[in-house]
């Protein structure tokens, strides 16, 4: 089985998602901004969904060019945490799903 693992925003909703600020308003404001851009990502996320794949699909906000932390929250709308989340911190999380199945058929987000 192959595994893949790929990244989105939170305006891609993911069906455990929690009603809240984090999983509501990048939707909205995808929408209004980057109306081609949103329809795109949902597509690449509707289509890894319905393949024969394992998959994982990191979703975050706000990559900054900061030092790394090691520090990584996760969920799914239903913990608090900053859109602000450094490059290495995503790219750490990514390479860690490779050999986890925490996440597997699911769509994390992350934050600081």
């Amino acid at each position: 089985m192959c595994r893949l693992i790929d990244w989105a925003t939170p305006s891609v909703h993911y069906s455990k998602d929690a009603r809240s600020l984090i999983t509501i308003v990048p939707g909205i404001l995808a929408g209004i901004a980057f109306p081609k851009a949103k329809k795109e990502i949902i597509a690449i996320a509707d289509a890894i969904q319905s393949g024969n794949l394992d998959w994982t699909i990191v979703r975050f906000l706000a990559p900054k060019d900061t030092p790394y932390t090691g520090k990584v929250k996760v969920g799914f709308g239903d913990k608090k945490m900053s859109f602000n989340i450094a490059r290495e911190d995503i790219a750490a999380f990514m390479v860690k799903q490779v050999e986890s199945s925490e996440y597997m058929h699911s769509m994390p987000i992350i934050g600081s």
